[in-house]
């Protein structure tokens, strides 16, 4: 069906397509990044874009971490994620998203903050993002440099994962109840539909798939045909159809499957 689809049909959204460029520059001592606008039916012509005022830093290191389909607003952030920026650079309107309350709920923890994916909400108009947020107790060490007490080392508090996506309509993070398996590889795709993937390994492959307008997430297991040991994969967009690429060191063979139904094997 997908064969059938890619060869028949004309896919008018190639037409007129731009395409966003982020450059990384490494040299000696210093790394730099820059993002260029790329058009016309080559993609010739360049053009270097001004990053949007929180990110404007000499030798600035930022990072996309997602883009939306639904009119080209790109979330963007510096190089530790301290600074998270919604960025359309058409109009080139900027909203600078406030920090979580879970992101320091304890000075003597530290927090390991996962991004897990951007995008549109068609039901609440409304732009999200989700991330998952890992916490770890700082070593005796750390105690020592940060001169914290030393009655830290014995806090019996626990501090579980915790997953929370944020609403620009809101301007607010909101926890969720959910225990989903996180990614693998940073690389999170989201499609029309308002739907964010990625790929997660733990005990196998899995895609995950989490709505970002009724909250509910779905996993669905690789087709069972591609052994898994030694194994890589990448999942991405194939023609508005997900897709899982994989393939084995040092051969020259890759599967691509196409995603028929969430959930479904």
């Amino acid at each position: 069906m997908f064969r059938d689809n890619f060869i028949s049909i004309s896919h008018s959204y190639y037409d007129d397509t731009s395409l966003i460029l982020h450059q990384v520059v490494y040299n000696s001592g210093w790394t730099v990044s820059f993002l260029h606008l790329l058009s016309s039916q080559s993609f010739e012509n360049r053009l270097k874009l001004d990053l949007p005022t929180p990110l404007q830093q000499e030798d600035a290191i930022f990072y996309i971490r997602g883009s939306s389909t639904n009119n080209g607003t790109l979330c963007l952030s510096n190089a530790d994620d301290s600074t998270l920026v919604l960025w359309n650079p058409t109009t080139d309107e900027i909203v600078v998203i406030p920090p979580s309350p879970m992101e320091s709920v304890s000075p003597y923890w530290s927090t390991l903050i996962s991004f897990h994916g951007f995008g549109y909400d068609h039901v609440r108009d409304d732009y999200k993002i989700i991330r998952c947020i890992d916490y770890f107790p700082l070593s005796e060490r750390d105690l020592f440099y940060l001169n914290l007490p030393e009655e830290a080392q014995s806090e019996k508090i626990f501090y579980n994962t915790v997953w929370e996506i944020y609403s620009l309509r809101c301007n607010t993070w909101e926890k969720l109840d959910v225990n989903m398996p996180s990614d693998i590889n940073k690389h999170i795709l989201y499609t029309n539909d308002g739907i964010c993937h990625w790929l997660s390994n733990d005990d196998q492959l899995l895609l995950v798939s989490f709505d970002l307008s009724s909250y509910v997430y779905f996993t669905t297991s690789k087709p069972i045909t591609i052994p898994t040991r030694g194994m890589a994969a990448k999942s991405v967009v194939l023609n508005g159809s997900i897709a899982l690429i994989s393939w084995y060191p040092k051969t020259t063979t890759f599967d691509i499957s196409i995603l028929g139904e969430l959930g479904v094997e």
